[in-house]
Protein backbone atom coordinates (compact mmCIF):
# COMPACT_ATOMS: atom_id res chain seq x y z
CA UNK A 1 0.00 0.00 0.00
CA UNK A 2 1.30 3.41 -0.93
CA UNK A 3 0.86 6.69 0.87
CA UNK A 4 -1.88 7.67 -1.63
CA UNK A 5 -3.97 4.50 -1.37
CA UNK A 6 -7.69 5.29 -1.65
CA UNK A 7 -6.98 8.73 -3.11
CA UNK A 8 -8.42 9.84 -6.46
CA UNK A 9 -6.40 12.18 -8.68
CA UNK A 10 -6.90 14.07 -11.92
CA UNK A 11 -3.80 14.92 -13.96
CA UNK A 12 -4.43 17.36 -16.81
CA UNK A 13 -2.11 17.15 -19.80
CA UNK A 14 -1.20 13.63 -18.71
CA UNK A 15 -0.93 11.81 -22.03
CA UNK A 16 2.83 12.23 -22.28
CA UNK A 17 5.97 13.77 -20.82
CA UNK A 18 5.85 15.28 -17.34
CA UNK A 19 2.10 14.70 -17.02
CA UNK A 20 2.44 10.98 -17.72
CA UNK A 21 5.35 10.73 -15.26
CA UNK A 22 3.20 12.45 -12.60
CA UNK A 23 0.27 10.10 -13.29
CA UNK A 24 2.55 7.07 -13.08
CA UNK A 25 4.08 8.25 -9.79
CA UNK A 26 0.67 8.95 -8.24
CA UNK A 27 -0.47 5.47 -9.27
CA UNK A 28 2.72 3.90 -7.91
CA UNK A 29 1.88 5.54 -4.57
CA UNK A 30 -1.59 3.95 -4.68
CA UNK A 31 -3.81 6.67 -6.16
CA UNK A 32 -6.51 6.04 -8.73
CA UNK A 33 -5.60 8.40 -11.57
CA UNK A 34 -7.75 10.03 -14.23
CA UNK A 35 -5.58 11.28 -17.08
CA UNK A 36 -7.18 14.20 -18.94
CA UNK A 37 -5.71 15.36 -22.23
CA UNK A 38 -6.86 16.91 -25.49
CA UNK A 39 -5.34 13.78 -27.04
CA UNK A 40 -8.00 11.29 -25.96
CA UNK A 41 -6.26 8.22 -27.35
CA UNK A 42 -3.04 9.25 -25.63
CA UNK A 43 -4.91 9.83 -22.36
CA UNK A 44 -6.43 6.36 -22.52
CA UNK A 45 -3.04 4.77 -23.23
CA UNK A 46 -1.32 6.77 -20.48
CA UNK A 47 -3.92 6.05 -17.79
CA UNK A 48 -2.44 3.82 -15.10
CA UNK A 49 -4.17 0.55 -14.25
CA UNK A 50 -7.35 1.16 -12.27
CA UNK A 51 -7.73 4.69 -13.60
CA UNK A 52 -9.01 6.06 -16.85
CA UNK A 53 -8.12 8.39 -19.68
CA UNK A 54 -10.46 11.12 -20.91
CA UNK A 55 -10.32 13.45 -23.87
CA UNK A 56 -10.69 16.94 -22.41
CA UNK A 57 -10.07 20.40 -23.84
CA UNK A 58 -9.03 22.03 -20.58
CA UNK A 59 -9.94 25.48 -21.94
CA UNK A 60 -13.61 24.42 -22.26
CA UNK A 61 -15.69 25.12 -19.17
CA UNK A 62 -18.21 22.40 -20.01
CA UNK A 63 -15.46 19.84 -20.67
CA UNK A 64 -13.76 20.57 -17.34
CA UNK A 65 -17.05 20.43 -15.45
CA UNK A 66 -17.77 17.07 -17.11
CA UNK A 67 -14.27 15.79 -16.25
CA UNK A 68 -14.78 16.52 -12.56
CA UNK A 69 -18.37 15.24 -12.52
CA UNK A 70 -17.41 12.00 -14.33
CA UNK A 71 -14.49 11.45 -11.97
CA UNK A 72 -16.62 11.92 -8.85
CA UNK A 73 -19.40 9.76 -10.33
CA UNK A 74 -16.95 6.96 -11.15
CA UNK A 75 -14.84 7.01 -7.97
CA UNK A 76 -17.00 8.74 -5.38
CA UNK A 77 -14.63 11.61 -4.66
CA UNK A 78 -11.69 13.72 -5.80
CA UNK A 79 -8.63 14.26 -3.60
CA UNK A 80 -5.84 15.48 -5.88
CA UNK A 81 -5.69 17.84 -8.87
CA UNK A 82 -2.51 18.29 -10.90
CA UNK A 83 -2.76 21.18 -13.37
CA UNK A 84 -0.14 20.09 -15.88
CA UNK A 85 -1.86 20.89 -19.21
CA UNK A 86 -0.09 23.66 -21.08
CA UNK A 87 0.83 24.91 -24.50
CA UNK A 88 4.47 25.82 -24.99
CA UNK A 89 5.13 27.33 -28.41
CA UNK A 90 8.47 26.05 -29.62
CA UNK A 91 9.25 29.17 -31.62
CA UNK A 92 10.33 32.73 -31.03
CA UNK A 93 7.72 34.89 -29.29
CA UNK A 94 7.74 37.38 -32.14
CA UNK A 95 6.44 34.56 -34.36
CA UNK A 96 3.39 33.97 -32.12
CA UNK A 97 0.36 35.76 -33.52
CA UNK A 98 -2.50 36.99 -31.35
CA UNK A 99 -4.80 34.05 -32.14
CA UNK A 100 -2.13 31.61 -31.01
CA UNK A 101 -1.47 33.75 -27.92
CA UNK A 102 -5.18 33.59 -27.00
CA UNK A 103 -5.12 29.78 -27.35
CA UNK A 104 -2.01 29.57 -25.13
CA UNK A 105 -3.71 31.73 -22.48
CA UNK A 106 -6.97 29.75 -22.76
CA UNK A 107 -5.16 26.50 -21.98
CA UNK A 108 -2.44 27.69 -19.61
CA UNK A 109 -4.43 30.18 -17.54
CA UNK A 110 -8.14 29.63 -18.14
CA UNK A 111 -7.69 25.85 -18.00
CA UNK A 112 -5.94 26.06 -14.65
CA UNK A 113 -8.66 28.33 -13.29
CA UNK A 114 -11.45 26.08 -14.58
CA UNK A 115 -9.90 22.91 -13.18
CA UNK A 116 -9.40 24.52 -9.75
CA UNK A 117 -12.85 26.08 -9.84
CA UNK A 118 -14.69 22.82 -10.51
CA UNK A 119 -12.41 20.54 -8.49
CA UNK A 120 -12.45 22.60 -5.30
CA UNK A 121 -15.92 21.54 -4.11
CA UNK A 122 -15.41 17.76 -4.25
CA UNK A 123 -11.85 18.16 -2.96
CA UNK A 124 -13.07 20.11 0.07
CA UNK A 125 -15.79 17.52 0.62
CA UNK A 126 -13.01 14.91 0.69
CA UNK A 127 -11.16 17.20 3.14
CA UNK A 128 -8.52 18.18 0.60
CA UNK A 129 -8.02 21.42 -1.27
CA UNK A 130 -7.68 23.90 1.57
CA UNK A 131 -10.20 26.04 3.38
CA UNK A 132 -12.15 29.11 2.44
Amino acid sequence: MGKLTDRVAIVTGGAQGIGKAIADKLAAEGATVVVADVNGEGAEQAAPEGGRGMQVDISSEEAVRQLVDDTVDAYGKLDILVNNAAIVPFKAWDEVDFAEWRRIMAVNLDGTFLACHYAQKPMREAEYGGSS
